[in-house]
């Protein structure tokens, strides 16, 4: 065993508060008793206040954690946003960064009555049930990845003192230290890790293979990968390769001020307005071959047009528009989820390519107003890619912070500029869209055609049609500055690399 290791383990045999467990979850249990903040006490107040009274118990809390850093740094968290929330009036009316604040802090220890003390202090009673609800759902999904270079006394390490056992979902292994790892693992533990380990040869199987999958279906599992290798390079790239929310390279669930958990948005656009609204009673069956004189528009989606599954139409205008059904509304969005997968795969280069591509056949087809909307965030575009990415490095960390696509969007507008315009945005980004059309708002149909030719592939841009439209959930555009585009657009990738 390495000399330092030995002294951590001492160290930690001869801590003062190493006392009663027992002992010390009812004292924390009543302390939570105690906590006496109103509804009315602001954010400032329950952070700083909180992060006092952990100080006043320093060691009764310590006895909870395997690790000095961990209690350190929800100290240092809860001044931090403390201290923010009172210099720049932040959280006042954003209940989502708290919700996502508290998340991080309390998954930086596993004890639920630590747990239930930070919630108790910061969360609002008033909003507690919300937050429940939002943690209830969420599913965290945490997975290492063992390098045939690792350090695995640090992994192990790593294990023991931060808990990370306990949230563990998959181990993979390069197969040349898989059973090296296994004799660590049952020497320091005393069993076999019961959960499910893979093994692969190389890096590239890992692009493949489970974990470089973000469960793009499931927006409520939060996807977070640990990976270990003495060549951060090499473990940068493949960090950058895997569609996660946050990567961590020779740490896990270590996180650095200023660094939340990602909001996943857990109303589904679809299965919640689907589940809310019964879809068949807005229906009007109309036989479209009555009608030989007039315009007729299918929905669009997987690229091609698609007459409706139940044969249902509205006529509106001498113009007879499909009227979705609820195994329309799914098929289209399976194709939208199709379609962003290989959209948001494409590099910037070839997407920027295609959209301008499409608004060459606008001006063919007269459509100047739309084909200038089209290239004019075409030409900005490589503003977009610089917000993309950004470093910053702290004592412990070198912090990467990434947008991703987001996935689907969801448009609907009535002006004709206004949704090219935001369809432009979405797809520069990468993400697939779904337009809602119905006679109250612009119609796309014309301009299906001109997709196809241009060519954005089959699911990248859908089209419903509905008489009543009611039932879908939007995405809204707050502004059109580049920040606003970005918060609106993407969801943040973080990498934290220990230094």
């Amino acid at each position: 065993m390495h000399q330092c290791v030995k002294t951590i383990n001492e160290y930690y045999t001869n801590l003062e508060y190493k006392g009663n467990r027992k002992e010390a979850q009812e004292k924390i249990s009543n302390l939570c008793k105690e906590l006496k903040f109103k509804d009315t006490d602001d954010f400032s107040h329950r952070f700083l206040h909180t992060a006092s009274l952990i100080k006043e118990n320093l060691n009764l809390f310590m006895s909870f954690c395997e690790h000095v850093d961990v209690i350190t740094t929800i100290i240092d968290y809860f001044v931090y946003y403390g201290m923010r929330s009172k210099l720049e009036n932040a959280f006042a009316e954003n209940n989502t960064t708290v919700m996502l604040i508290m998340l991080t802090i309390c998954n930086l220890h596993q004890d639920y009555r630590m747990q239930l003390f930070f919630e108790t202090a910061i969360i609002k009673e008033s909003e507690m049930q919300i937050y429940n609800n939002y943690k209830k759902n969420i599913i965290l999904q945490v997975e290492i990845i063992l390098l045939e270079d690792s350090d695995l006394h640090a992994v192990i390490n790593c294990l023991k003192f931060r808990s990370v056992v306990k949230v563990l979902s998959n181990i993979w292994i390069q197969e040349s230290i898989t059973q090296t790892f296994m004799w660590y693992f049952k020497k320091y533990f005393g069993h076999i890790l019961n959960l499910p380990i893979h093994r692969f040869q190389s890096t590239q199987e890992l692009l493949t293979l489970n974990t470089s999958k973000c469960n793009v279906d499931k927006e409520n599992v939060l996807n977070i990968v640990s990976i270990w290798s003495e060549d951060v390079t090499v473990a940068k790239n493949l960090a950058e390769s895997l569609n996660q929310h946050v990567v961590f390279i020779n740490t896990c669930m270590d996180f650095d001020l200023g660094i939340t958990f990602p909001y996943l948005d857990l109303n589904s656009k679809f299965d919640y307005s689907l589940n809310v609204y019964p879809v068949e009673e807005y229906t009007n069956p109309i036989n479209p071959t009555a009608y030989p004189d007039v315009i007729l528009y299918d929905l669009f989606y997987d690229g091609v047009w698609q007459i409706p599954i139940r044969n249902t139409y509205w006529m509106h205008n001498n113009i007879l528009l499909a009227n979705a059904t609820r195994e329309d509304i799914m098929n289209c969005a399976n194709s939208a989820v199709d379609g962003f997968k290989t959209w948001s795969t494409m590099s910037s280069k070839s997407r920027m390519q295609v959209l301008a591509n499409f608004a060459a056949i606008l001006e063919c087809n007269g459509k100047f107003i739309l084909a200038s909307t089209v290239l004019n965030w075409v030409k900005f575009s490589y503003i977009c890619e610089s917000q993309t990415y950004y470093c910053i490095q702290s004592e412990r960390f070198e912090i990467s912070k990434i947008y991703m696509p987001q996935g689907t969007v969801i448009l609907k507008e009535k002006d004709e500029n206004t949704l090219f315009q935001e369809l432009t945005q979405s797809l520069i980004i990468g993400n697939s869209v779904i337009v809602i059309c119905n006679p109250d708002l612009c119609l796309l149909a014309p301009y299906c055609n001109m997709f196809k030719m241009s060519g954005i592939p089959p699911g990248v841009i859908n089209l419903l049609s509905r008489e009543n439209t009611d039932l879908f959930i939007y995405d809204k555009f707050r502004n059109t500055t580049i920040h606003g585009i970005y918060s609106d657009l993407t969801t943040a990738k973080y990498i934290i690399v220990s230094r």
